[in-house]
């Protein structure tokens, strides 16, 4: 903790005298990759117990902020700058979305079609045509229902979790390996993880996605079904993502191959990194505006879990940037 206030003080100072636009330029990025889950106005009961999401007005700001400090480039031209050395504009920036959440067909894609603005959409395949439910909706569900909980069905549930303490700390830290947790928790308290997909339809749709891709916006690879790779084996790891690849090629006609690692690929060995990246034309990580040492996985940085509007997050992001150009720690350590 004291390591992180003590970067995040010396980010502050860095940024405090310099203008915006100076501390974009000082990035030295070849590309700025903003990410988000969704874009809605209301409240989501399978997200709401996770993160913050932006609501379409700050979404609108950001794009607009963007608009005026970066040039907007497609997905297409990032992989050729990676295959190929075609340089990108200065101050080059791509929007991506990650999960398939419906609210980007609803919502962030109307936004960015009007403004003529490139995204790209990372879909995880099993969960496409609402198939199955991201573990950590199911536990953002659960914990809705888990407050009116009686007596007998605390106990029921204190039981199947194995422990008598922090029942919401608990249930989120279930993990993709205990996940079936939730599975057993929910009719405890009469939640119905099928019934809501049935009747909210949370996931896009093939026909959603089949548009999104006639209206010009491209599609990658999320893995199947959002497990953490790293807590997962090579082989799982290879599965996931070649599988979930193969959906989006035979399904959507989708040519180029690009892959967003789920959570992060921030813990991944070198050896899985490079069976990994080698499947497909680019890949993105979650670790800000950092280097990687494989040339095609880049690194994306957050735009949610806060109503900062974008200047003070890439206020932020850029200042941290630059204290690790200046201590000659901008590159991931694997």
């Amino acid at each position: 903790m004291l390591i992180q206030n003590t970067k995040s003080s010396a980010a502050g100072i860095f940024s405090a005298p310099f203008s915006t636009a100076f501390l974009i330029n000082k990035c030295h990025t070849p590309v700025f990759l903003p990410f988000y889950h969704l874009v809605c106005d209301s409240e989501l009961p399978h997200i709401k117990n996770l993160y913050q999401y932006r609501n379409s007005k700050l979404f609108c700001e950001d794009l607009d902020f963007f608009s005026r400090h970066f040039t907007f480039v497609e997905l297409k031209d990032i992989i050729n700058f990676i295959k190929s050395g075609l340089p990108l504009p200065k101050n080059a920036l791509h929007i991506t979305f990650d999960d398939g959440l419906r609210e980007v067909f609803d919502v962030a894609a109307p936004i960015l079609k009007e403004k003529g603005i490139p995204a790209t959409f990372f879909i995880n395949s099993g969960f496409t045509d609402n198939k199955g439910l991201f573990y950590k909706y199911k536990a953002s569900l659960v914990l809705e229902k888990i407050s009116h909980a009686g007596e007998t069905q605390l106990k029921k549930i204190t039981g199947i979790l194995k422990t008598e303490h922090d029942i919401k700390k608990a249930i989120l830290s279930v993990d993709y390996r205990n996940k079936e947790l939730l599975d057993e928790i929910a009719p405890v308290i009469d939640v119905d993880f099928n019934l809501f997909l049935k009747d909210q339809k949370p996931y896009l749709s093939s026909e959603q996605i089949r548009s999104l891709v006639s209206d010009g916006f491209t599609i990658g690879s999320h893995s199947i079904d959002h497990p953490d790779f790293s807590i997962i084996d090579k082989e799982e790891q290879i599965r996931q993502a070649r599988e979930s690849m193969e959906y989006l090629s035979k399904n959507f006609g989708i040519t180029y191959r690009s892959f967003a690692f789920p959570f992060s690929d921030f813990k991944l060995i070198k050896d899985s990194m490079e069976e990994i990246t080698a499947l497909f034309d680019c890949s993105f990580g979650t670790s800000g505006i950092n280097d990687d040492i494989y040339p095609s996985n880049l690194q994306r940085f957050e735009m949610e879990k806060t109503n900062l509007p974008a200047r003070i997050i890439i206020r932020k992001r850029a200042a941290a940037r630059r204290v690790k150009l200046l201590t000659g720690n901008k590159t991931l350590k694997r």
